[in-house]
């Protein structure tokens, strides 16, 4: 089956033109994978359709264009203004899977969360093309109470596009209820064999202290704050390493707890090394 995988999946390619850094989410890229990879295994032909969000303001206009880092990820053009950014990525994903679809058959839309920019296009394809769609239910939005009136417009985009979805992924069974008694898939977990085959370095010593890593967007919408604010209820010896950009880093540069370590934004291969612990 031919699977359009609607998100806001970015690699370096996107984030070096647009710099758009504050909307980046490794934690997203990497469940993206995950599915993505799941479902070609089973012998499903997937692409993924990327809004390439950027929200800094600048007025510039962004030319879709094809990633040069994966031959079946395509990113959509973009306005970068408040608004018509959500609006240009919502009308110009919608023309692009229309256009992907006469020349070759969609059977299904997997969207990223209840997203505007994404979760309105594939309604609208829905609608006009028939094709099924499926959310890719991560959380949901209704529990994020300091994101100010984004809450208010992705609950009302929840409220639409749920009556017209045909299944769900979910990460919760407290999602359950919010699916409207639709078809559903609860992940228990995902890796791949990349992780499978990866071997700790047996050098390390047993006395040191545990590693935690966060890379994405430093805002109230991650709950990046949340996590911060959760450590300092423990005198466990950790180190926190955070990479991201985005309205909080500000408070990271304070270096409040010596435990935390603000690196900045990082681009994949020193996110990867950090994990690896070839750096740092």
């Amino acid at each position: 089956m031919k699977i359009l995988y609607l998100c806001n999946y970015m690699l370096d390619d996107v984030l070096s033109v647009r710099n758009n850094q504050s909307t980046f989410a490794q934690a997203a890229n990497n469940k993206i994978n995950q599915i993505r990879s799941s479902l070609e295994l089973n012998g499903h032909k997937v692409s993924l359709l990327s809004s390439g969000l950027v929200n800094n303001k600048s007025g510039k206009i962004y030319k879709g264009t094809k990633s040069k880092l994966d031959n079946d990820l395509y990113y959509v053009g973009i306005w970068d203004l408040p608004l018509l950014n959500i609006i240009s990525s919502i009308v110009l994903m919608t023309v692009c899977i229309s256009n992907i679809h006469k020349k070759e058959k969609i059977d299904y839309i997997l969207f990223w969360n209840y997203k505007p920019e994404v979760a309105l296009a594939a309604l609208l394809c829905k609608i006009f093309l028939g094709v099924k769609i499926i959310v890719d239910y991560e959380d949901g939005y209704f529990s994020l109470p300091n994101i100010g009136r984004k809450r208010h417009i992705f609950n009302f985009v929840e409220k639409v596009v749920s009556k017209y979805v045909d299944g769900a992924i979910l990460i919760s069974r407290h999602l359950i209820s919010r699916i409207r008694s639709k078809p559903y898939y609860i992940l228990n977990g995902l890796t791949n064999q990349k992780v499978l085959a990866f071997k700790r370095s047996s050098s390390k010593s047993k006395t040191h202290p545990i590693t935690l890593m966060y890379a994405g967007g430093l805002d109230h919408e991650r709950g990046i704050d949340v996590l911060i604010e959760a450590l300092k209820y423990t005198d466990k010896n950790f180190v926190l390493k955070i990479s991201g950009k985005g309205p909080l880093g500000k408070m990271l540069e304070t270096g409040q707890d010596s435990r935390i370590q603000y690196l900045g934004f990082l681009n994949t291969s020193n996110r990867f090394n950090i994990c690896t612990n070839r750096i740092y």
